[in-house]
């Protein structure tokens, strides 16, 4: 049985569709510190890539950052039991086969042609996907959820979601410092600098199709949080202010339970503080490599060859 039939109504109301908070961008950009910094207020909870739980948490029982396998953590095996009840029933491999159709990069020509046509593969995606995003929000008891899948081309499809209120915080860390956190796990420097303008561009443009976005730097997060969590607060509704004069004083931001993401999600709570590393471990060579690639792009967001 697939995941399809009525979406029930969001926590807040018959009427009132449930407010979800997309964390898009490239990898290592700071998205799991901004998930867990969103989840700190008393009406989110925050997910981490959400689009990884059924396929590998649930599937191949990928950790969650409470430590449990994603398949025995008790939070989401509740989520996946009020999954099931909403929908009537589950078929995961269906599921994952829908993600797989309308949530690769690859096939963003095909997602662009679903939302202007009556395309039942994608209505159904979109139906399955509210639910499970109803599930968590019920489960948690809270009235919006952060998903922090980064994938431009998901959060395209996910904003067309009638009964989803889509709020795109579009994350963009410097491509230098992206390109020497994967390069500790051997990735060239040459193929993240492209990756990271790809991703970049396509988030680009689902921004510009009209929908509540925002673009924020990694390093602005990091050394104003107050700021940069106040330009998302009046997007989504809810005040940051406690939230971002904590961690500015100190304070540690709480874990939670993340499926996927960085390694740091599974080490408890956590100072915010800026990771630049790159620019002394970075070999001036690579530096000028990323910049020859990625510096046009880097600029339209004001970042500095030095």
């Amino acid at each position: 049985m697939s995941f399809v039939g009525t979406v029930p109504a969001a926590t807040n109301g018959p009427s009132t569709p449930l407010r979800v908070l997309y964390i898009m961008g490239h990898s290592r950009s700071g998205s799991t510190i901004l998930n867990n910094l969103l989840g700190s207020h008393q009406q989110v909870v925050a997910t981490g890539e959400l689009v990884n739980l059924v396929e590998r948490g649930w599937n191949k029982h990928l950790p969650c950052s409470c430590g449990e396998p994603g398949d025995l953590c008790p939070f989401w095996k509740e989520v996946r039991r009020h999954w099931g009840e909403l929908a009537g029933g589950e078929d995961l491999p269906r599921y994952v086969r829908l993600q797989r159709r309308f949530e690769r990069t690859r096939n963003i020509p095909l997602v662009l042609l679903s939302l202007y046509r009556r395309d039942p593969l994608f209505n159904e995606y979109v139906r399955s996907t509210t639910l499970l995003f109803t599930a968590i929000a019920r489960v948690a008891g809270r009235d919006v959820v952060v998903d922090s899948s980064k994938n431009p081309v998901r959060a395209l499809a996910l904003s067309r979601a009638p009964q989803l209120d889509v709020t795109i915080v579009h994350l963009i860390r410097d491509a230098r410092g992206v390109a020497w956190s994967f390069n500790r796990s051997s990735q060239p420097f040459a193929k993240t600098a492209l990756s990271w303008i790809a991703i970049t561009l396509i988030s680009t443009l689902v921004i510009k199709f009209g929908h509540k976005s925002l673009s924020l730097r990694y390093e602005d997060l990091a050394r104003f949080p107050r700021t940069a969590l106040g330009r998302i607060q009046p997007l989504v509704g809810l005040s940051y202010d406690d939230v971002g004069a904590f961690v500015e004083a100190g304070g540690k931001i709480a874990s939670v339970h993340c499926i996927a993401g960085n390694r740091i999600r599974m080490m408890g709570p956590m100072h915010l503080q800026l990771e630049e590393n790159w620019r002394s471990a970075l070999p001036p060579g690579d530096k000028r490599l990323v910049w020859l690639i990625a510096g046009w792009l880097l600029r339209r967001f004001g970042y500095r060859r030095s």
